[in-house]
């Protein structure tokens, strides 16, 4: 028996994957999780753990992150003095690999699809995170199962582009 098939009860047991999402969402807002405990996570040790849930196969649980997770890449576009924290910037180029892993789920993409602005904050991290540029075409494409090979990093990338039918 592996460790997922013995974690799984005590994950749905306790709602684990909703206080992820739910103690992701508190850390962006540098508000406490659980409410009112006077706890405060730090998001990039928090994205690390929902990079390593998703290599080992968590995507469908991890759907509900999807928007705080799109949420940390949108935090690499300028605000108005057009300037970005380093840490924002730290978040973001986290988060890309995270949402990269989760991409072959369908579900996911139409959910990173729904953030209008999430491809120009992609744009934005090309040079500083690599696997950006293959979150954007992934979006940008409609996946085939003979287009996906594993990197040496256990992340799953497209070889062969398939252009959306309009």
């Amino acid at each position: 028996m592996s460790f997922n098939e013995l974690a799984e009860p005590l994950w749905t047991s306790t709602g684990f994957f909703d206080d992820l999402q739910g103690c992701l969402a508190a850390s962006l807002e540098l508000q406490p999780w659980p409410p009112e405990s006077n706890i405060y996570h730090r998001p990039w040790k928090l994205l690390k753990s929902c990079l390593r849930l998703a290599l080992a196969g968590h995507s469908q649980q991890l759907l509900q992150v999807v928007p705080p997770l799109v949420a940390c890449v949108l935090r690499r576009l300028p605000q108005g003095d057009g300037l970005v924290a380093a840490e924002d910037a730290r978040i973001a180029r986290l988060a890309v690999p995270v949402l990269l892993a989760m991409a072959d789920q369908e579900e996911a993409l139409h959910a990173m699809r729904t953030f209008s602005p999430l491809p120009g904050a992609l744009r934005q991290l090309i040079v500083e995170e690599p696997a950006a540029a293959e979150l954007l075409e992934a979006l940008a494409l409609e996946p085939r199962a003979a287009d996906i090979h594993v990197t040496e990093m256990g992340v799953e990338t497209r070889t062969a582009p398939v252009a959306l039918v309009a």
